[in-house]
């Protein structure tokens, strides 16, 4: 099962050309195997953002898991009629059947029905503070320096991510193909 959510990265006091720059990340695991993706979402939890990063992490993990499974994307739905939220319910389901997944939302107000995900933004965010006590600084040059850092693509949950820059998606690459998780 594929599992989504945002994290808020305010604690870490990332700084870009000497400004605070209070941001998400997207956070994307797959329960049971230790493959997580994340990468730094501006303007907050919307349905872009999570299409955005369900795509990048489902081509970083080169398969797709049979199910996903997100938290109601409660932030989306803030302040919305009730035509709006049937519609980004939709595209939800749209987006999963696009992948060949099974949509899943949690229940709201059922707090451990996204353990699974909520506990791993704790190793995420001290894996990344961890590494920018040892890169000295927590101020970056512009916002793609430090979407460098913030990025992450493993397959380990017992080793600190390795961190990369993040890449255009080609083309000419196959879909991923269906899978387990």
């Amino acid at each position: 099962m594929g599992l989504s959510d945002f994290t808020d990265m305010g604690a870490l006091g990332i700084m870009i050309a000497g400004a605070r720059f209070d941001h998400r990340l997207y956070h994307f695991r797959v329960a049971f195997s230790g493959f997580e993706y994340a990468h730094v979402v501006l303007g907050g939890e919307s349905f872009v953002a999570l299409a955005e990063g369900m795509q990048n992490a489902l081509w970083a993990l080169g398969w797709v898991p049979e199910q996903h499974r997100s938290d109601s994307l409660s932030a989306a739905f803030c302040n919305l009629d009730r035509d709006a939220q049937e519609d980004l319910t939709r595209r939800y389901e749209e987006l999963c059947a696009h992948y060949g997944m099974m949509p899943s939302r949690n229940n709201r107000g059922v707090a451990h029905e996204n353990g699974s995900i909520e506990s791993s933004h704790g190793h995420l965010k001290n894996a990344l503070g961890d590494e920018l006590l040892l890169r000295g600084s927590r101020e970056f040059e512009d916002l793609t320096a430090h979407r460098g850092a913030a990025t992450i693509s493993h397959r380990t949950g017992h080793h600190i991510p390795k961190f990369r820059c993040c890449r255009v998606l080609s083309s000419t690459k196959k879909k991923p193909r269906a899978g387990r998780g």
